[in-house]
């Protein structure tokens, strides 16, 4: 059978099990009508398919959607039997098995973790590098290892250095024009 066939048969079961009213109605009556016309029986159809169910997964942002989305493609590996429903601006929810739910949560968990202590690093490098520190060194209250010291300027040195130049630096170089120019 095509993947083309069976993903078509496979979203309008999923519309004949949990769609609401004339929706669910007009699903079954397509799934019978498709099944017929192919000459295919339900059961040697979807005999194979393991459970599944709707999964909702919230983020915060638009970084952890994206993260969410891209751990989906690395537990599934490709989108063709993938489906999903925008639940709220912040969850969605993937029609998934009871493992592959699993291993989403795990990936996502795993990752969303990760990204936020890399944020937090590439904050410190960013801060370092642009020299946005007072006499009391980055203000995180904590004194950095020598392992530490050298991965934020490892970072630092992978971002672009600011053009900055301080209102005192351009009056006294008479490059005061250039301010009005930049706002």
């Amino acid at each position: 059978m095509e993947n083309n066939l069976l993903n078509k048969l496979r979203k309008i079961r999923e519309l004949a099990e949990h769609g609401i009213g004339g929706e669910k109605t007009n699903a079954i009556r397509k799934l019978k009508q498709l099944l017929k016309k192919h000459g295919l029986e339900y059961e040697d159809v979807f005999k194979e398919e393991p459970d599944k169910t709707w999964a909702i997964f919230p983020y915060s942002d638009k970084q952890q959607r994206i993260i969410l989305l891209q751990c989906l493609f690395k537990l599934k590996a490709t989108s063709k039997d993938l489906t999903y429903k925008q639940i709220t601006d912040s969850k969605i929810a993937f029609f998934l098995t009871s493992w592959e739910t699993l291993e989403l949560t795990h990936l996502y968990s795993y990752y969303r973790k990760l990204w936020k202590k890399q944020l937090d690093d590439v904050l410190t490098a960013f801060v370092s590098l642009h020299e946005l520190v007072s006499g009391e060194g980055l203000g995180t209250g904590e004194d950095m290892t020598q392992d530490e010291l050298e991965k934020f300027v490892n970072l630092a040195r992978g971002m672009r250095d600011s053009e900055y130049k301080s209102t005192r630096t351009m009056l006294d170089t008479g490059l005061g024009n250039d301010l009005d120019e930049e706002m």
